[in-house]
């Protein structure tokens, strides 16, 4: 996986918070592009090689709707069994580029 600029990638990830907390509990017609960015933002996440899951809930009291990220990274010592679970599972799923491996002898 390419080295990446962590601040970037924070900042990637804050803006994706800001807008499913702000765009998701609207009107569909209201949301729709801003929901597309939030795809966009995701999609590029993961081609950075990032597992993305989110989560939210909404406070019934204050209607508050929160939302919270996480980034997954995949662990750089993963031995080949590992990287080829981890290709079949994640990677072609959502078509990436499969972590290198090793050619087998």
């Amino acid at each position: 996986m390419e080295t990446v600029d962590r601040e970037r990638i924070i900042g990637m990830v804050q803006e994706l918070k800001r807008l499913l907390e702000t765009y998701l509990p609207e009107a569909s017609f209201i949301a729709e592009p801003h929901m597309k960015n939030a795809l966009a933002i995701r999609k590029e996440l993961e081609q950075m090689g990032f597992l993305v899951q989110w989560e939210g809930s909404m406070n019934p009291e204050t209607l508050k709707f929160t939302v919270h990220v996480t980034l997954w990274e995949p662990r750089k010592d993963m031995d080949e069994k590992a990287k080829k679970l981890y290709n079949e599972w994640f990677c072609k799923r959502h078509g990436l580029a499969p972590l290198e491996q090793k050619p087998s002898d």
